[in-house]
C-alpha cells in the first residue's frame, strides 16, 4: 500500500484533532441545554468556544506542528486570527445549528454535527492555506508577501 500524500495525512490529523473538540462541543450542549437549560443557542456559543480553544492548541501540537511560531507575540497573532477566523465559522454554525434544529425538531446535538460537517471543509482549507502558513521574517501578521512558500 502507498503512502498517504502529505495533504491526505494532515487532513486525518485535521479531523482527528476537530474530532476531540467536536465532542467537548456536544457534551457542553447537551450539559447546558439539559442539565443546566440554557438556551440552544447560548449552549452552542459556549460549546464551540470550548472546542476553539482545544483545537487550536492540538492543531498547534500536531496538525501543523510543521509550521510552529516563536515568541509570545505570535503566537498571540496567530491565536487571534484563528478565532477571528472560527469565531466567523462559528457564528455560521450556531445559525445553521438553531435553523436546522427550530425546522426539523432534531436535537440541538444532531443539528450541531449537521452544521459543523456542512463549515469542517472550509475551516481546514482557510487554517492550511492562511492560519498555519510556513512563516519566515518578523511580520507579526504572517500575510503571503511577508512569507517564503
Amino acid at each position: 500500500m502507498p503512502p498517504l500524500s502529505p495533504v491526505l495525512a494532515r487532513w486525518g490529523v485535521f479531523n482527528l484533532v476537530a474530532a476531540g473538540g467536536f465532542t467537548i462541543q456536544l457534551i457542553t450542549i447537551a450539559l447546558l441545554t439539559r442539565l443546566a437549560g440554557w438556551d440552544t443557542w447560548l449552549a452552542t456559543a459556549a460549546g464551540v468556544q470550548a472546542a476553539l480553544l482545544l483545537n487550536f492548541a492540538g492543531h498547534c501540537r500536531w496538525t501543523w506542528a510543521d509550521r510552529p511560531v516563536s515568541g509570545a507575540r505570535r503566537i498571540a497573532s496567530r491565536f487571534w486570527r484563528y478565532e477571528f477566523v472560527h469565531v466567523m465559522s462559528a457564528a455560521g454554525s450556531v445559525a445553521l445549528t438553531a435553523w436546522v434544529a427550530a425546522r426539523t425538531g432534531w436535537a440541538p446535538e444532531i443539528a450541531n454535527a449537521a452544521a459543523v460537517c456542512a463549515f469542517s471543509l472550509v475551516n481546514y482549507l482557510v487554517s492550511d492555506r492562511a492560519l498555519f502558513r510556513p512563516v519566515t521574517g518578523n511580520s507579526l501578521l504572517e500575510t503571503p508577501e511577508n512569507t517564503l512558500s
